[in-house]
């Protein structure tokens, strides 16, 4: 058969139109890195800006919620990617929204994998609304470490929970 034909999430015009994307592929790379960077408008690699790189703030929280949504809706796979993938404190955060797929750097999997495994599902559901809801990246951030710090912190002895 055909190959499988799939896209990558990772600038603003491409949430903008997800739902159209969508319609015409079959399955979609949620790229983090570049989309908070675009998002944002703030490159992550630039001393003079990189501490406003901020994967919680809320339109990226929220940009990676509609997108996930609306690909579960019409049943089409997403698959996210890069440092927020990759991170046991952020990876968590994703699967609450709705994330199944994610792909990471081969020395991130058994960091994520122990969060995975020893948060449970309705826990990281819980945090992710949480997160969701917040009207500001320090909102969110603090919200992240409160949870984190108390409720997981065994599994994370040395994490900072902030930032990036």
């Amino acid at each position: 058969g055909l190959p499988l034909i799939g896209v990558m999430i990772e600038v603003p015009s491409a949430i903008f139109m997800i739902e159209e994307i969508l319609d015409e592929v079959d399955f979609v790379n949620l790229g983090t890195n570049d989309l908070v960077q675009y998002l944002l408008a703030v490159d992550r690699d630039s001393e003079l800006v990189s501490d406003w790189f901020r994967s919680l703030h809320p339109a990226v929280i929220r940009a990676i919620e509609s997108v996930l949504r609306k690909a579960e809706e019409r049943e089409v796979p997403v698959i996210v990617c890069g440092e927020m993938a990759g991170s046991p404190v952020y990876a968590p955060i994703l699967v609450g929204l709705g994330a199944i797929n994610l792909s990471m750097n081969v020395n991130a999997i058994l960091r994520v994998r122990l969060a995975l495994t020893n948060i449970a599902y309705e826990e990281a559901v819980s945090v992710a609304k949480k997160v969701l809801a917040a009207k500001s990246a320090d909102e969110a951030e603090e919200i992240t470490h409160q949870e984190f710090s108390q409720k997981w912190v065994h599994l994370f002895p040395s994490e900072t929970f902030l930032r990036k």
